[in-house]
């Protein structure tokens, strides 16, 4: 039997960890410090979990609107869970890296232009 957390906690926790990841690496050290690739290592780990335990209620979505060195895509809800609608931004490269064809092809949404 497996634990698995629920869907809003682990929506909690991310954007909680994003917060502290983007405070650390970009505020109080480099972004290359022990803690702050521990926090963005963390924060990748929670969202894989997210995605994979939760894929009927999240999917991903590129966004091109962000400011980025590299691809990213949104981790969005289908439903607003309290005051969230996402749970952040996950590099496409890590992305494709870690997920297996089939999840990406289940998550991945693409926009109407």
């Amino acid at each position: 039997m497996e634990l698995s957390p629920q869907v809003k906690t682990l929506i909690t926790e991310v954007n909680a960890i994003n917060h502290a990841w983007k405070e650390a690496s970009e505020q109080l050290l480099a972004p290359n410090a022990p803690l702050a690739t521990s926090l963005r290592d963390l924060k990748t780990s929670l969202q894989i979990r997210l995605l994979r335990n939760y894929p009927q209620q999240v999917y991903l979505i590129l966004d091109d609107e962000t400011e980025s060195k590299e691809a990213v895509y949104s981790i969005r809800l289908h439903h607003p869970i309290d005051e969230y609608w996402n749970a952040a931004h996950i590099p496409a490269r890590v992305a494709t890296k870690i997920l297996t064809p089939e999840e990406l092809e289940q998550l991945i949404v693409v926009k109407d232009t």
